[in-house]
């Protein structure tokens, strides 16, 4: 009986407590969420919805009023002038309008609104919602003694109350703030056609489907995108510093009866015309003066917008020795001194060379040189060609054949001129250039720069058996269960995983830095390796096989190898034969013991045999 009471009371107390929990989160937690929401709301001056506000007014103390309207969710300003309005500037306003709120009613029946400067309102303002006939309209007056806050009052309420003083200054805008200052309406991606006239220069530009720039006049070359897309972004972002004369009588007193420069953009598939004029400079407000084609008034620019603007055609011209997609070049001739080398890439997008061998290519380098091509830069372009530019026999030339366009693109490298330290060059215009003679050493490239010199290469993930030798000492590996299990030494127990780990990756990708030989001599021995002082071996998963690759003497800080995958003897940084020792060492636990004068060429140690004298 006891124990069902307590049952009985416990699960009172639980019905008790759920419902204080869902009280207090009904009530106090989400019920005071909507009472304090609703209090901020009760405190707004306007209980308007923002989106539905189609005029908003504006007048200020002694000024004309501002008056915007909203047609197809579009600010424009209607008076004092008729222009395009700041989208942005006027929401701003208008939202800050919805928002206001009282901070505290001063008085409900003021006898003097002098006392608070609403006798005659620093400003008015009022906003009309839908197809309502009037506007609710807050006026404001003067500065709380704290200075904290400004009297205001509403049109249809007598009370004069407070409103902060960050609400009146976000609120107190002139027609500057409100109007589109933007240099030019148009969106700059969609620009097709770029014309400038100033003075007797005349430069005409056409965007290409693939993004790329033309120049069409005077010249028929490839344009500059950087600068080109400068212009364009200049004027794009150039803001009006002042509007000078709304409707002007004589466009002469601003140079623009006939203007310095005349800037012409054809927007869209229907290349609508879109164009900016520029007069005389203004010496005493820095700036120029300027006017959109289209429209009547003159306003003022600033003074850098000009820095966008080209003095002579050559700042629009493409300066590139070459444009070009590296991802798109399918095959390149490349002949330097003489020496012809065709590549090709396969369907893998690899590079392998056609001439004068066939082997695998170094894609690095190849596409690196590509790449290179495309960042050499025409120092000066060059009217006419002539001898002794060397263009005639280049030294260097190349074609690229690129996919989906026809024909290859070349260029060429001439003759050095030792005075003005430029090399002379043909681009894939046709035109003579000039460009900077250390650009020379990036693009000159030999047979061995475009052989692939990776020697060793697997996956060790791959990896079933390991084989390695350094002098006395030979360790042979199986892996079993993701683990790495000694064969030789006999009962050898690994230490530490992480150390064959380390091992493998000493071996695991070695480059050549020298090729001794292009084919291996029957007879080894010149170069250690007919006795190697190490070696290793690697099986691979689906009886693959990596080596067996021999280190032998050293020459000068690198060591002759072979490898059953490559036909010559190589020549590799030595510093691989030291991590070698150290790391089998680290696996085998012990110190290893090498050949005598291990890393010196076998006739160093001969000759200081023969040094030392005799007893």
């Amino acid at each position: 009986m006891n124990l069902k009471k307590t049952l009985i009371r416990t699960a009172v107390l639980m019905i008790v407590l759920v419902g204080l929990g869902s009280y207090f989160y009904l009530y106090e937690f989400k019920g005071g969420k909507e009472r304090e929401k609703a209090e901020e709301e009760a405190k707004k001056v306007f209980q308007l919805e923002e989106d539905k506000v189609v005029e908003f007014r504006l007048a200020r103390a002694d000024e004309e009023e501002i008056v915007c309207t909203k047609k197809d969710d579009k600010w424009r300003v209607e008076q004092p002038v008729q222009a395009d309005a700041d989208q942005s500037a006027v929401n701003r306003v208008v939202s800050e309008f919805v928002d206001v709120k009282r901070t505290r009613t001063v008085e409900e029946e003021p006898q003097d609104l002098a006392l608070f400067g609403l006798d005659q309102p620093s400003l008015k303002l009022a906003a009309l919602v839908g197809e309502k006939d009037e506007p609710e309209t807050l006026f404001l007056g003067d500065e709380n003694p704290t200075k904290s806050a400004f009297y205001a009052k509403t049109e249809t309420d007598t009370a004069v109350f407070l409103i902060q003083s960050y609400s009146k200054r976000s609120l107190d805008k002139k027609l500057f703030d409100l109007r589109d200052k933007k240099v030019a309406d148009f969106v700059k991606d969609e620009v097709q056609t770029l014309r400038l006239e100033r003075g007797d220069l005349k430069i005409e530009a056409e965007k290409r489907d693939d993004g790329t720039w033309m120049l069409t006049s005077p010249l028929k070359v490839r344009g500059d995108k950087t600068e080109i897309s400068k212009t364009i972004d200049k004027i794009d972002s150039a803001g009006v510093k002042e509007f000078i004369d709304e409707e002007p009588v004589d466009l002469a007193e601003y140079g623009l009866d006939i203007p310095d420069i005349t800037l012409t953009m054809l927007i869209g598939e229907d290349k609508a015309s879109k164009a900016v004029l520029i007069g005389r400079k203004n010496e005493d407000k820095d700036g120029y003066y300027a006017k959109r084609a289209e429209e009547k008034n003159v306003f003022l620019l600033q003074l850098d917008v000009l820095d966008a603007i080209p003095e002579e055609v050559d700042t629009w011209r493409d300066h590139s020795l070459l444009t070009v997609d590296v991802g798109k070049v399918e095959k390149m001739e490349y002949v330097a001194d003489g020496q012809k080398f065709v590549l090709a890439t396969d369907e893998e997008r690899d590079w392998q060379i056609e001439e004068p061998i066939e082997e695998k290519a170094d894609d690095l380098v190849t596409n690196d040189l590509i790449t290179d091509l495309t960042n050499v830069k025409a120092k000066e372009f060059l009217e006419e060609e002539k001898d002794e530019f060397g263009l005639a026999e280049p030294q260097i030339s190349f074609k690229l054949w690129v996919k989906d366009v026809e024909g290859p693109l070349s260029a060429m490298i001439g003759a050095k001129d030792e005075e003005e330290d430029v090399v002379y060059a043909r681009n894939m215009d046709g035109t003579a250039v000039t460009i900077d003679a250390g650009d020379l050493d990036k693009i000159r490239k030999s047979l061995f720069d475009f052989r692939d010199k990776v020697l060793v290469s697997f996956d060790k993930r791959d990896v079933q058996r390991l084989t390695v030798r350094y002098g006395e000492d030979e360790l042979v590996l199986a892996q079993k269960d993701e683990k790495w299990i000694a064969e030789k030494p006999d009962r050898f127990k690994i230490r530490n995983q992480s150390d064959v780990d380390t091992l493998v990756w000493v071996i695991n990708y070695l480059t050549m830095e020298e090729i001794a030989e292009q084919e291996k001599p029957d007879d080894l021995s010149a170069y250690g390796l007919d006795k190697p002082r190490a070696e290793f071996s690697v099986a691979l998963a689906e009886e693959k096989t990596v080596g067996p690759f021999l280190i032998g003497e050293s020459k000068e800080g690198k060591v002759y190898v072979v490898t059953a995958e490559k036909p010559g003897v190589y020549l590799i940084n030595a510093s691989v034969l030291d991590d070698l020792k150290r790391d089998l060492g680290m696996v085998l636990d012990k110190t290893l013991s090498s050949p005598a004068d291990l890393l010196k060429p076998a006739e160093e140690a001969a000759q200081e045999l023969a040094e030392e004298p005799a007893e």
